[in-house]
This record gives C-alpha cells, structure tokens and sequence, in this order.
C-alpha cells in the first residue's frame, strides 16, 4: 500500500527496473485513498530475517551478497536514481539466494548525474556522514557508504556505528569514528574495502565500479574451492536471465495516464469518467521476449 505522495517514485522504479535484481510490478490498483502495487513473489523473506536467524555471514556469502547489491546500485545510478535507504528490511531474498532490491519509497530521481539533494532521511545506522552535514548536500555515493555499512553488518552481525535508542550518538560515531574491527577472522582485504566505501569525504569513496573490481569480491568470488566449502554449493554460479520489460500502456507515472481510465485520479483524487464500484486495475507489465 502505497500514499499518492510516493507512488509516482514507486511506479517508475518498479515498473521500468531489470526485474534480475528488483521486485517486478505485477500489477496496480487503486481507490479513493490509496494506490496498491502487486509486488512479484520473494519467497525468502527479507534479508534482514535470514541474516538475524545467523547472526553474521560467511566470507562467501558475504561476497555473494554484495556483489549482487553492487550490480543493482549500477543500474539504479547509472538511471540517476539514488536509493537512500539501504538495509537489509529493503533486501528481499528471490529463488537460489538471488537479491531483490526494494522499497523505492525514498529514492529520488537526478536531472543529472552531478546534481545534489538536501532532503534528511533514511535510515539513521546506514546514513553517510554528508547526509548529517548543515547545510545538507549530497548525492549517489551516500548509497555506496550505506553498501559499506552493508558488508560490515554481513560479516559483524551488526552495523558499526549504530548506538542503540541513542541516535545522536550514532550520528557522531558517523561523522567522527572509523568502524571496529573485533572480529579476528574477517579477511584483511574485505576490511580493506569497508574503508574504502565508508570513507567519510564522498569525493574519496570507493565507486561501484571499484567496489566490483576489488580484491576481496575477486578472490572470494573466483576461489571456486573456497566458495563451495563456506557455501555449500547453495547458489548456482551463473548468470541471471536477462528479461527485457515492455508497457502495455502509456506511462503509468502520468497524470495523462490516469485521467484516461476509469476509477480515482491519485494525483488530484477526482474521480475519472465512470468509476464503478470498488478499486480500478491497471494493465499488468510482463516480461518481453
């Protein structure tokens, strides 16, 4: 369920994303208060669930993870899309431990790649030291931070500076503390690349594309022996279908679109044309050839 003040931003992410690494919109509808979005199936939860049932991940996990969330923070920034909300209750958990990127509720649409956003929120363990800052400035590379925060969390079992019921005092470890490593068994390489994307200056922290390239997710990654022994061989190691999406209709995130179809305009709340009883449906995306 969904207020008409975020379901622009919801619909467009879900209905426009490769449906590898995010929810798919299967389907709308609404009535005179609420839009209603028809989320794919993520038989396993969240990740957040998976990884409170562990405690903490292991390196090849871990790895598998993040490179997934990497390859999804790709293509939401390279559509000028920044996320803002990265955490595991915003991970859902496919078929095969595959990754489904969610809850698009506070993400933002750039009119470029170097404009900056202002707007205060999040969540506050995952928040970048810049998002702190007054005056307030800040773009993609607050979701690179919140990916650092990620694998720490993966292979800690908790988020390095979060100060449970205490959020001032979270917000000054983020804007002032470096991240504890107490955990003798964590690789030096994977703790190399938490600093690197939880650098407190944005100008100096790790791209995506680094991220990729780095060390750790390589040698985890392509250590077949080492991958299969932490992980069991649960994951099939190939690549994911690709899936092309198509509209069946006109844009779905355009008050045009509404005013074209019976039921309740969400943008103006005025009822469109003859609305009969109950919600209106919109016509379903599906998968291309």
């Amino acid at each position: 369920m969904a207020s008409r003040s975020v379901c622009g931003t919801k619909l467009k992410s879900s209905l426009t994303s490769d449906t590898r690494i995010y929810c798919a919109c299967i389907n709308w509808f609404h009535d005179t208060n609420q839009i209603y979005l028809v989320l794919e199936p993520a038989p396993g939860g969240e990740l957040f669930e998976l990884l409170q049932k562990r405690c903490r991940f292991s390196e090849a996990r871990a790895a598998w993870y993040l490179s997934q969330m990497v390859t999804a923070l790709q293509y939401v920034h390279c559509k000028n899309i920044i996320h803002r909300d990265i955490k595991p209750e915003n991970i859902l958990l496919g078929l095969r431990d595959t990754l489904k990127l969610s809850d698009f509720g506070w993400s933002v649409h750039l009119d470029g790649p170097l404009q900056k956003r202002t707007t205060y929120c999040g969540t506050d363990a995952y928040m970048a030291p810049e998002m702190l800052d007054e005056p307030r400035s800040y773009g993609k590379e607050v979701d690179t931070w919140a990916l650092g925060i990620l694998l720490y969390e993966f292979l800690h079992g908790e988020a390095p500076f979060e100060s449970y019921q205490n959020p001032q005092e979270t917000f000054r470890k983020i804007k002032h503390k470096a991240p504890t490593f107490y955990l003798e068994d964590v690789r030096s390489d994977a703790r190399d690349l938490i600093l690197a994307m939880l650098k407190k200056d944005p100008k100096e922290r790790l791209s995506l594309e680094a991220a990729w390239d780095h060390k750790y997710l390589q040698a985890v990654m392509r250590d077949e022996q080492f991958f299969q022994t932490q992980y069991g061989g649960v994951v099939a190691r190939m690549p994911m279908p690709k899936k092309k999406m198509k509209m069946l209709d006109a844009n779905m995130n355009s008050e045009e679109y509404y005013n074209s179809t019976t039921g309740v305009n969400p943008f103006t709340g005025q009822p469109n044309n003859a609305c009969g009883v109950g919600a209106t449906t919109g016509s379903p995306v599906v998968p291309g050839p």
